[in-house]
């Protein structure tokens, strides 16, 4: 084993907050992009632009509504039917 072999087997390791830093930094930067940039093209739009972006926004917003209503039927109607508890088998 050479000798750069040996000194990077054997480094120190970095305190625990600053493993903890560096394992948000990744996720929080293209956060922090996708937040930043339309808010951005927002307020730099004209008046007429911004009407579409908030119709936009508000198409998206209802869509996700209503994903997450047919997430929660879905996993109710497989509760109820791949339930933990025997005795509701009988349906």
């Amino acid at each position: 084993m050479g000798q750069r072999a040996a000194v990077l087997r054997f480094r120190p390791r970095p305190p625990r907050a600053e493993l903890r830093v560096r394992a948000r930094l990744p996720v929080l930067l293209p956060v922090a992009a996708v937040v930043a940039v339309p808010i951005g093209c927002y307020f730099g739009a004209a008046p007429p632009q911004r009407r579409r972006l908030r119709l936009l926004l508000g198409g998206v917003g209802r869509f996700a509504r209503s994903l997450s209503v047919g997430v929660g039927i879905s996993v109710d109607y497989w509760w109820t039917q791949h339930g933990s508890c025997g005795a509701w088998r009988s349906w």
